[in-house]
């Protein structure tokens, strides 16, 4: 890799860095700190193979440095603050002072090296911060955890960041610069416990073109819950000004399946613009191939075509800045090296689980586990090949060690035609072991009770006994916050809970009997563990104990008034007097005022600053280094009515302006300078921390030297009040007058004594007359629990009061917490007229998780995902839901299409807040399947009006069987869907199946087409007798006929008429007549031919008016000469009238108006024939 990016130069490095002393420097930052100033060109540093641990920083004034390290995966630059780090001299180091590796210069770049923050979880801890502009990398990998890369520098820096490898778990590359990130693995890890984080956190600044570029970028899959956005706006949210315009692009990226968070981008608060918003991406797909769905990216992002990525050039990017130029083969990407990264191991309470990732992907990597149980000898356990260029994530397991000893583990990574990885060792240890600090700080114990407390923290892992802790002689040590106290006669034993003792509070105190001094060790011991010794030291003494404060506190910074702020209760506030001192009128010099923030007190005997009748202007008298007893500033402190004071020092900041023979002294007077008790300050005076010399020590005779700071005063002088160590008290009303005095053995004006920040000190130490202390324990309630009671520790028998919104008892002080309003009050406990005390109380309405949703029932059809609807009041917390349900755990929101059918109870946890226990929420939610309608009826039958039976459809599969329906005719079953022929009407109908609504699932149907074939009507048949015993029938049809023979089809015989002989084929002769669908009509009447059948001898029969509108007919019989017997019969061969007529008679009316519409048959029966006629009612 070094002579395919450096060439000809691969060799040719300014200075090499090992720490085996091989080369030039053994430590990075020695190098750099030996690297020339102000280059021009580039001065390349060669970093051997090792970890090394260094807070490394590039000044600004090193341009052109290039690192080159000997091997990405085995150069290692690395270390552990975080922002949390305490600083020297107080507070934190902060997000940007936490750096690892900090860059201020320009044109800085790296190439295979690691940087890395170690910090851990917890806090924001950056490995490498760029706060330059032009700054390159190129196969390096950035590990770490929250705020890995952070990218800044004045006007529009530019970074490029080349086949790179860069994993963290929250905003781990932010910042403000120009970036390209081209053809990097950006892994987000997996967090310790599941939800969302965050990738990128761009605070780009407005009216800058681009910010982060990412283009070819993989982001492969963790091992556990953590799914990330892309990013996140910093700096444009709520308080920030001006809101920062973020723009972040991923071009071509290849992602991990379940990675990414569907929305793809977040906002940071409520007080985020997102108009001012870029976050864009162009066809980000899986590994597999396929594009990334974005359906659900939040509105305000973009998803690019291919004409827009043109933009994200490198040229338009950085401009005249080529970055390529940087080294031979910068952008030319290479074959990655091996390089493993986050290998750890994990002890669990049967096995432990070892795992690691990749940095760079390749198949027919070879992985090989190694144990050791002595750190020395090592065997392989496990071995594994990569089958894929996609596999990044690896995991084994191994079993627990045995108690009391230790696994070493190593890692080995190989591939043909690469170098082998092999890792740092790591180890999984049964071992037991306690942790404790080394000391604590000194003790002081005073005439009455045990020292102040100090505190440590105990813990340990893999015990097999008890931790004993026993403190030296005279001091004593509590794990309860001092609740019982343990000495080295009688030692705090602490008991394990799972061989482990988790991170245990204990306290410290002297409590010693005899004056002494005391020191020694508290041991902690357990079974089979290396004793660990905290070392402590103090002393007890018979003094009381001082607490100093201040008392009263001159600011100067507008005026000689003290500050009320600062002033004790105890004290009555003054004004301090300049005797025959003036204050800066600032004529001489601008910009020394009377008072001021940046000098204090500006005072001279005139306001031009001249302190000798020799300057111009003039003193009226000259005040030299020797002082003079008319010129001072008089400062009076006074005892307030019914308090007492002890004063210690008087301390203030003092210097003078322009001149090094300023003077100062101090003398004090209980009687206001009006006996002969003036008194010099006593001897023991500080300047800072060190002692005012006897000559100087401020006396009027001895006056301080004041330094010539014209930047201000800042030397702090601090002078006693008293030559004892109890101090000076002072009581009621007794006042205390100290004069200062200054002078200055210089004939220049402009020359003044400066004077800032005077505080007298001590302690108001007026007699308590009672005690009225109290307390709850805890402060904090839920309205749910029980009702606490105080603990009066002071003078019992007062009263309770409190803030409005506070059910108490007045006499006991117990706390009615249903009935209270949440909120926090502040409950009185009055114990006299002027004896009270107040505690603080905090009430907490226990949460409410109550959720519905718009409805209890769902259909899978249902594409759209449904949010609940919180109760009244309530908050949202965790969701989860019996198996089956697809819901967001953050959100609740559901999504039946992807859910499978049933009834789910949707829980919603909220956790526990203030004092109140968490709490749930349920609702049952059911999802149904949509029903299905379909069906059939038999196509081979024939369906016919009139006939008898029914028709019954088929479901299809999975059908069911709803409310069925027909167009009007049709006779149907609607709960089966049955047809009855018998009673339906010829004609084709639509039938409809009709499944009614289920749950959440509309009501479907489904439809068949059925046609009922009308039946023909029964013929009636005709008869013409031509000889005796044949005869002539007519069907009344004129096609479809079929004549039959004693109920036998006679063959052939299917037109309307047919001869019957009955002299051949005597017997019954019937008609059917078959019509459309092979409908059959009812056999006509019998008509019985035999030998012997002949007609009527000259009769004959007429009806009319045939057919009949009204019923009534008139029969003409001529030359019947016999009784005739009428018969009417109907369609179905029934006789449905009857009648006879006598011998002779030529006509004869017949009424039918008592008979339906319809079809009949006239039969005239007489002596000798029969005949029959076809009449119709209409």
């Amino acid at each position: 890799m070094l002579l395919s990016l450096l060439g000809g130069r691969a060799f040719a490095y300014d200075a090499v860095v090992a720490k085996d002393g091989s080369g030039n420097f053994t430590t990075v930052q020695a190098a750099i700190n030996a690297a020339p100033s102000g280059r021009t060109a580039t001065y390349t540093i060669f970093i051997k193979n090792g970890r090394y641990k260094e807070k490394i920083s590039v000044p600004s004034s090193k341009p052109f440095l290039q690192l080159v390290g000997e091997s990405v995966a085995n150069t290692i630059l690395t270390y552990d603050d975080g922002a949390s780090t305490p600083a020297q001299g107080g507070g934190t180091l902060g997000t940007q002072n936490s750096a690892s590796f900090s860059i201020s210069a320009d044109d800085f770049s790296a190439l295979n090296i690691t940087f890395e923050n170690s910090f851990g979880d917890g806090s924001q801890a950056v490995a490498v911060l760029v706060n330059a502009d032009r700054a390159a990398f190129k196969n390096c990998r950035f590990l770490g955890n929250q705020d890995t890369v952070y990218t800044k520098g004045n006007g529009t820096p530019r970074h490029y960041f080349k086949d790179c490898y860069i994993d963290g778990n929250v905003d781990f590359i932010f910042g403000s610069s120009v970036a390209l990130f081209e053809n990097c693995v950006v892994y987000a890890k997996a967090r310790t416990s599941t939800g969302s984080s965050f990738i990128t956190a761009a605070n780009t600044p407005a009216g800058q073109t681009f910010g982060y570029v990412f283009k070819k970028t993989k982001l492969p899959a963790n091992t556990g819950g953590t799914q990330y956005f892309l990013g996140r706006p910093w700096q444009n949210s709520t308080g920030s000004s001006p809101l920062a315009a973020n723009k972040t692009v991923f071009i071509s990226s290849t992602v991990g399946a379940g990675l990414l968070q569907p929305a793809g981008w977040t906002t940071w608060d409520a007080g985020t613009n997102t108009s001012l918003i870029t976050y864009a991406e162009f066809q980000s797909k899986y590994f597999s191939g396929n594009l990334m769905p974005t359906t659900q990216r939040v509105s305000w992002s973009r998803q690019l075509a291919a004409a827009d990525t043109v933009a994200y050039s490198r040229t338009n990017l950085f401009g005249t800045w080529d970055p390529c130029a940087v080294a031979t083969g910068f952008c030319t990407t290479t074959t990655p090296d091996i390089a493993v990264s986050n290998f750890r191991a994990v002890k669990g309470a049967s096995q432990s689980s070892i795992s690691w990732n990749i940095s760079w992907a390749m198949e027919q990597i070879k992985y090989e586990l190694f144990r050791s149980s002595d750190n020395t000898t090592f065997s392989k356990v496990y071995e594994t090949t990569a089958a894929t260029d996609s596999l990044v994530n690896f995991q084994t397991t191994d079993a627990l060690p045995a108690a009391g000893t230790a696994y070493y583990y190593y890692l080995r990574a190989s591939k043909n035609g690469l170098t082998t990885h092999t890792t740092e060792t790591i180890q999984v240890s049964s071992v037991p072991t306690v942790t404790a600090p080394a000391s604590l700080g000194a003790f002081a114990q005073y005439q009455v009770g045990a020292s102040a407390v100090q505190t440590y923290t105990l813990s340990g892992v893999n015990l097999t006994d008890n931790v004993t802790v026993t403190p030296p002689a005279g001091y004593e040590v509590s794990a309860n916050n001092g609740t019982n106290w343990y000495t080295s006669a009688a030692p705090l034993v602490l008991t394990p809970a799972n061989n482990t003792l988790g991170a245990t509070t204990i306290s410290v105190r002297l409590n010693a009997a005899a004056v002494g001094t005391y020191s020694g060790d508290i041991t902690h011991t357990s079974a089979g563990a290396t004793a660990v010794a905290v070392t402590v030291t103090g002393t007890k003494t018979n003094a009381m104990q001082v607490v100093t404060a201040p008392l009263q506190w001159w600011p100067f910074k507008l005026s000689a008034q003290d500050s009320a702020a600062v002033r004790a209760a105890g004290v009555v506030p003054s004004t301090t007097l300049l005797h025959r001192l003036a204050v800066s009128d600032a004529s001489t010099v601008a910009a020394i005022r009377g008072y001021s923030s940046k000098f204090g007190q500006a005072s001279a005997p005139i306001a031009a600053g001249s302190w000798s009748t020799a300057a111009t202007p003039a003193a009226p008298v000259t005040v030299g280094a020797s002082l003079d007893r008319r010129f001072y500033e008089q400062f009076t402190i006074t005892a307030a009515a019914g308090r007492t004071l002890r004063l210690d020092t008087l301390q203030m900041t003092a210097a003078f302006y322009n001149s090094s023979n300023g003077r100062m002294a101090l003398v004090t007077s209980l009687t206001g300078f009006t006996t002969a008790d003036s008194t010099n300050i006593p001897t023991g005076g500080k300047v800072g921390s060190a002692s005012l010399p006897a000559a100087n020590y401020g006396a009027f005779n001895a006056p301080v030297i004041l330094n010539n700071q014209t930047g201000g005063p800042t030397t702090v002088y601090r002078f006693p009040l008293s030559t004892g160590t109890s101090g000076l008290t002072l009581t009621a009303g007794q006042t205390l007058t100290v004069r200062v005095y200054f002078g200055a053995g210089t004939s220049s004006p402009g020359r003044y004594a400066l004077l800032k920040d005077v505080m007298f000190k001590g302690e108001d130490v007026t007699p308590v007359a009672c005690n009225a202390a109290f307390s709850y324990a805890p402060a904090a309630f839920c309205q749910s629990g029980t009702n606490p009671t105080p603990t009066v520790t002071g003078t019992t028998g007062g009263t309770f009061a409190s803030t409005t919104g506070l059910t108490l008892d007045a006499t006991t002080g117990a706390i009615n917490l249903a009935a209270s309003t949440p909120g926090t009050y502040t409950v009185t406990y009055t114990a006299g007229a002027t004896c009270s005390s107040t505690a603080t109380v905090t009430i907490t309405a226990p949460a409410t998780a109550g959720l519905s949703y718009p409805s209890a029932s769902y259909c899978t059809s249902q594409i759209t995902a449904v949010a609940p609807v919180m109760a009244s009041g309530a908050s949202t917390g965790m969701f989860s839901s019996t198996s089956g349900l697809v819901i967001n755990a953050l959100t609740g929101i559901i999504s039946p299409s992807l859910s499978t059918p049933g009834t789910y109870t949707v829980t919603n946890t909220v956790a526990a807040s203030g004092a109140c226990a968490a709490v749930t929420g349920t609702f049952t939610v059911t999802i149904t399947a949509p029903a299905t309608a379909g069906f059939s009826y038999p196509a081979t039958a024939s369906y016919c009006a009139g006939t008898t039976g029914t028709v019954t459809p088929a479901l299809t599969t999975g059908a069911t069987a709803g409310a069925f329906s027909s167009t009007t005719g049709l006779t149907i079953d609607a709960a089966t869907g049955a047809i009855n022929l018998s009673t339906s009407t010829a004609g084709t109908y639509t039938v409809t199946n009709t499944v009614a609504a289920s749950g959440a699932c509309a009501a479907v149907t489904s439809t068949a087409t059925v046609t009922i074939n009308p039946t023909p009507v029964r013929p009636t048949v005709s008869v013409a007798y031509t000889t005796p015993g044949v005869v002539v029938v007519t069907s009344s049809s004129a096609t479809g006929n079929q004549w039959y023979l004693n109920g036998t089809a006679i063959s052939g015989a299917t037109g309307q008429t047919y001869t019957a002989n009955g002299n051949t084929q005597p017997g019954a002769y019937t008609v059917v007549v078959t019509g459309a669908g092979g409908c059959a009509s009812q056999a006509s009447v019998t008509l019985t031919v035999t030998a012997t059948s002949k007609p009527l001898a000259s009769s004959s029969l007429t009806v009319y008016p045939n057919p009949t509108p009204d019923g009534q007919l008139t029969l003409e019989l001529s030359g019947y000469h016999k009784a005739v017997e009428l018969t009417v019969l109907n369609a179905v061969g029934q006789v449905v009238a009857r009648r006879t007529v006598a011998a002779g008679t030529t006509r004869q009316a017949l009424d039918l108006r008592q008979l339906p519409a319809g079809v009949y048959v006239l039969r005239a029966v007489t002596e000798g024939g029969t005949d029959t006629r076809r009449i119709v009612r209409q």
